[in-house]
């Protein structure tokens, strides 16, 4: 049988921790000839080393598109995207594939999807679906990428809801979870002395691990947002921070970390990689040692697999879909500082509480509905329901 070629493309390490569990299936299954390509984040360690992390899942790169990282303003980020679709044009021009598989909603994944989508190549798009309405571009960049895919795997119900309210066909929407969860085995991960003795933390210490992205109208407050950091700062609370994203604007949160990165009981990480981060979500959450903290989606859709708590901070995730262990929190320094010392020492659980984030059956046999997908005579013919 002839092997299916199929194109996966990355820009960051959220990204590609999200589609790593789905692409490592792919890298099994004889049936496809996976070509995995990288931009963005990945060919820079301006906000870490993310192609280690991706040597050491064994992941084949197929080709690396290196352009300036200068996205720190719309002008920039636009002659990036349009030197992005006339790189990746030429490496798909050569590669031919029958499918492109694109993740979530960063704007280098819209230009690859326009590139696609002129050149009639079928596209899987995975967490369609999704709603954050927090001022930044991912809403309407993921809902583009929607109506341009052929194939969509969302992550939870109300996702899968939103992409037929969206014009799309039932049939083409698989709900499978968040792929990440799929793929954890908290046994692999490291344990409490361990990271009490890496991260010197003591048996009266409580953590917050804290991520924080650049939010257009939020710009102003990056400054608050690490005072208070230094306000809360004592000799019982340690804080690991990790990079931003390098949406625009991200090089003033990289400031504000650098003015605190040799301070005592800050702990600074450009980027964690996939089993500390949940090794730590882990800790956090088992032994309540602490809170996740900041703008990211993992703090939304990762944590409550751990049953940690989590201050999701101003508007970027405003509208994502929660569990009952976040705890919304506006930029205000009374408000974070209040809510921090509340949540922190909450003893909550949420054994209790269901996970919409989850659908291992599923999961399970995705690489083989996929080829199944792409054998159908209609796979790129759509039709709008609306």
């Amino acid at each position: 049988m002839k092997k299916k070629k199929i194109v996966f493309f990355s820009a960051s390490r959220a990204e590609y921790s999200i589609q790593y569990p789905i692409l490592k299936k792919f890298q099994k299954n004889r049936l496809f000839k996976v070509y995995f390509i990288v931009a963005g984040s990945h060919t820079s360690t301006a906000v870490g080393n993310t192609l280690d992390e991706i040597k050491k899942d064994k992941i084949n790169i197929f080709h690396k598109i290196k352009l300036n990282l200068k996205t720190n303003d719309s002008f920039n980020l636009n002659m990036y995207s349009v030197e992005l679709q006339k790189k990746i044009l030429k490496v798909l021009s050569k590669i031919k594939p029958d499918s492109i598989f694109l993740t979530s909603d960063r704007f280098e994944t819209l230009s690859v999807a326009l590139v696609s989508h002129f050149m009639k190549i079928p596209i899987i798009h995975l967490e369609g679906g999704d709603v954050t309405a927090g001022g930044t571009l991912d809403d309407d960049s993921r809902h583009a990428i929607t109506k341009l895919a052929a194939l969509h795997l969302v992550t939870n119900y109300d996702s899968k809801n939103r992409v037929i309210k969206l014009g799309e066909e039932t049939k083409r929407i698989i709900d499978i979870g968040f792929p990440p969860l799929n793929m954890i085995h908290k046994k692999s991960l490291y344990n409490k002395e361990y990271l009490e003795k890496k991260f010197n933390i003591g048996p009266d210490n409580s953590l917050i691990l804290f991520t924080y992205h650049p939010v257009p109208n939020e710009i102003g407050s990056i400054k608050l947002i690490f005072n208070v950091l230094k306000k809360i700062q004592n000799k019982n609370l340690k804080i690991i921070i990790t990079y931003p994203n390098f949406d625009p604007g991200y090089k003033k949160i990289v400031n504000e970390i650098k003015k605190i990165k040799n301070k005592k009981n800050f702990i600074v990480v450009k980027n964690l990689g996939r089993k500390m981060y949940f090794s730590i979500l882990n800790y956090l959450g088992t032994y309540n040692k602490g809170i996740c903290m900041g703008n990211s989606s993992s703090g939304i859709k990762e944590t409550m697999y751990f049953k940690c708590k989590t201050i999701n901070l101003g508007t970027r995730q405003q509208a994502r879909l929660k569990t009952k262990n976040i705890y919304d929190c506006n930029i205000r320094s009374v408000e974070m500082i209040n809510l921090i010392n509340k949540v922190i020492n909450l003893k909550s659980n949420f054994n209790k509480n269901s996970n919409p984030y989850l659908s291992k059956k599923v999961f399970v046999k995705i690489d083989q509905k996929i080829f199944k997908f792409m054998k159908w005579k209609f796979f790129s013919q759509k039709k709008i329901t609306y």
